[in-house]
C-alpha cells in the first residue's frame, strides 16, 4: 500500500488506480473521475447506509 498527500483530485482520472480504503476528505475527491464500483467505494465518506 502506498502512502500520498493529496490536495485535492479534481479532474483526475481514478478509474484504473485501486482505491479501496483511500482516506480522502470530501472536497479533496470532489471533480475526481471513477468508475461506478469506485464510487460505490467513496459512498463510506459520506457515512450513508445504502441498502
Amino acid at each position: 500500500m502506498e502512502y500520498f498527500i493529496i490536495q485535492a483530485l479534481k479532474n483526475i482520472d481514478l478509474t484504473t488506480c485501486e482505491i479501496a480504503g483511500i482516506s480522502v476528505g470530501l472536497n479533496d475527491i470532489k471533480g475526481a473521475k471513477v468508475t461506478a464500483i469506485q464510487g460505490l467505494e467513496l459512498t463510506r465518506l459520506l457515512e450513508i447506509i445504502i441498502e
